[in-house]
């Protein structure tokens, strides 16, 4: 039974984007990073993870940086439901 939910939210995660609904507002892109890792069990590549959320254009990047967890810091970024409605309506599919 866990098996087949963790299923079910590996294929929900990948095909919409209901992991934006575990953040608050904000989030760093390590921090999303590491959310796709654990719901997929498995490292994902760094690049190619950003890339292809840099690819559909569906974030927010915030001027306030997330200073507790990097020494650089980090910039937080939101979703933004707007810019995501149209990538529907373009015929475009959310994939990650």
């Amino acid at each position: 039974m866990v098996n087949d939910a963790i299923e079910l939210l590996q294929y929900k995660v990948s095909t919409q984007p209901i992991a934006f609904k575990f953040f608050n507002y904000k989030f760093t892109l390590t921090e999303l990073q590491d959310l796709y890792e654990t719901i997929y069990q498995l490292p994902l590549d760094k690049r190619n993870f950003r890339k292809k959320l840099n690819s559909m254009n569906l974030l927010d990047k915030l001027e306030e940086k997330d200073k507790e967890n990097s020494n650089r810091g980090a910039f937080y970024y939101t979703f933004n439901k707007e810019r995501y409605k149209q990538f529907l309506d373009e015929g475009k599919r959310f994939s990650l």
